[in-house]
């Protein structure tokens, strides 16, 4: 448990390049929370964002409160290229204790501004901003590129101090839109837009090739998908919305995803090879999953949905998860081997843990749930994680051994904590959960045989002085390899026989950018069916 005399909830997670586990989110506990000579020992009032860094093993390294004399919340982490620094984002109420002097916004706009922070690895703080005008503005997301640039998203009600000059959307087109900015690592805003008419972005990823990936929910019939998209037109009710920006901030391509009922996007990752995987909540019963997913059909009341595109946003499969009542994910993480874990809270009964798992039964009313699977969508298992009272996760993070950390909020006094752990439970209100998981190594999938890919890329070679990329596979399985810009057109493609042991493809003439190479298995193996893909991300510089 992590938490003090009142509420406490985690919202973030990031994990540090030697293992640190940073975790993030608000408290209304004046005690248990930061640690002697951090940053903010002392409590500011209202609700404070807190910061916490523990070992690997789960020991508190130090702790701090965030916040001046109003409301203050942290919704966002991540860590610097390297593993160092720690960067927070969320939103305020108070007129001090936020920003440095000299920063990008050194005062409050109005009302609740949206925040964001720099750290040192030991808790110093190193810089802070407001980040908004005169009416609400409230960031959920963030992300840090590789070049240590750090992209912050979230909802703003403001038509001033969003945008800069010349960006994808300058102006704010509803009530309140989603907005995107991107700033230095020390802190310098390079560009900002607005997105959408009536949206808000919840979640961000960077893409292997530096590209920035936003999604979140939306209102509005237009200013969100782009011709030839998924799906270029708005599903009705509340649709999620999936956009990739450049670097420099300009759109690619924006597709809806929905149904005729509410649907909301609230977690990204990206993989390796350049794809991307949303998460977020659903009550549509069509235009979710695909045929032959993991569970093609709506469960009832709210659904969670997992879905895969490729990085040109062609939707590779999607799937609902969820039983009979309420079901959301809130949280993704992308795991060393490749599979996808998901999180989030459910009070379902069935449907969302396999036999075996850590819990196989819901402990209460309502419990955290956590979910792994393939690349290719196909469920390994799923666990509840809960005690006799509420239980909810928000936030997940892969650790470079394997290992999945999850946060998120309990009210529950049993059924969380291990013995010798940081914290027994604080009560009050509920408390922060922090808990880590390791997979048992299990190539099973429900049972069954998991068929491994059965070719293998083993080298992509670009030539900038050509303009061509050359590949060289190996394997066993007849297929075609693909070439595949980002959006989405096949640039190139060459078939393979079975038994084939090295094949080198050329193409001429790229022009520099991101370009995916795809291996798509056709019919069967010597082992059987081949169930995944295998694909690769190549930048032509």
């Amino acid at each position: 448990y992590y938490g003090g005399n009142n509420t406490d909830e985690a919202n973030a997670l990031a994990v540090t390049s030697d293992g640190d586990i940073v975790m993030a989110g608000y408290t209304y506990s004046d005690n248990a929370i930061a640690t002697a000579g951090s940053h903010q020992a002392t409590y500011g009032g209202g609700d404070d964002a807190f910061l916490v860094r523990f070992t690997t093993a789960g020991v508190r390294l130090w702790a701090t409160y965030y916040g001046g004399s109003g409301n203050d919340y942290a919704y966002a982490l991540a860590v610097t290229p390297g593993g160092g620094d720690i960067v927070m984002a969320g939103y305020t109420e108070s007129p001090a204790s936020i920003a440095t002097a000299g920063s990008h916004q050194a005062t409050n706009g109005g009302g609740d501004d949206a925040f964001l922070a720099r750290f040192t690895s030991a808790g110093l703080r190193l810089w802070g901003t407001y980040y908004g005008g005169s009416n609400g503005d409230f960031a959920f997301a963030l992300a840090v590129a590789p070049n240590g640039d750090i992209v912050m998203a979230g909802v703003t009600y403001s038509d001033n101090a969003i945008t800069t000059a010349g960006s994808h959307q300058a102006a704010l087109g509803g009530k309140y839109d989603a907005f995107l900015v991107r700033f230095t690592s020390g802190g310098l805003r390079l560009w900002g837009t607005y997105y959408g008419e009536s949206a808000a972005a919840y979640a961000l990823a960077i893409a292997p090739d530096g590209d920035i990936v936003m999604a979140g929910r939306t209102w509005s019939s237009n200013a969100i998908a782009t011709a030839g998209s998924h799906q270029a037109t708005y599903g009705g009710g509340d649709d999620a919305f999936l956009v990739r920006f450049t670097a420099d901030g300009a759109r690619r391509w924006g597709t809806y995803y929905g149904g005729s009922q509410l649907d909301y996007a609230a977690a990204l990752a990206a993989t390796s090879n350049g794809d991307i995987v949303m998460a977020g909540i659903t009550r549509s019963t069509s235009s979710i999953a695909t045929a032959g997913s993991h569970q093609a059909t709506y469960g009832g009341v709210y659904d969670a949905f997992l879905a895969r595109f490729t990085f040109g946003g062609v939707r590779l499969w999607g799937t609902y998860y969820g039983g009979s009542n309420d079901d959301y994910a809130k949280a993704l993480a992308v795991a060393a081997n490749g599979d996808i874990v998901m999180a989030g809270g459910t009070s379902s009964t069935a449907s969302i843990a396999t036999a075996g798992s850590h819990q196989a039964t819901n402990g209460g009313s309502y419990d955290a749930f956590l979910v792994r699977f393939t690349a290719d969508g196909a469920r390994r298992w799923g666990t509840f994680y809960g005690g006799s009272q509420l239980d909810y996760a928000t936030a997940l993070a892969a650790t470079s051994n394997g290992d999945i950390v999850m946060a998120g909020e309990t009210r529950s006094d049993n059924a969380i904590a291990t013995a010798g752990s940081h914290q027994a439970y604080g009560g009050s209100g509920g408390d922060a959960f922090l808990a880590r998981f390791r997979d048992d190594g299990s190539t099973s999938v429900e049972g069954e045989e998991l068929l491994q890919p059965v070719v293998e890329i083993r080298s992509i070679q670009p030539n900038p002085a050509a303009g061509s990329v050359t590949v060289v596979c190996s394997g066993t399985s007849a297929g075609t390899i693909d070439i595949v810009d980002v959006q989405g057109r096949i640039l190139h493609s060459t078939f393979i026989d079975a038994g084939t042991t090295s094949v080198p493809i050329s193409i001429t003439d790229l022009a520099p950018g991101s370009y995916q190479v795809r291996f798509m298995p056709h019919g069967n193996s010597a082992s059987g069916m081949v169930k995944a893909s295998v694909q690769a991300l190549v930048v032509v510089p």
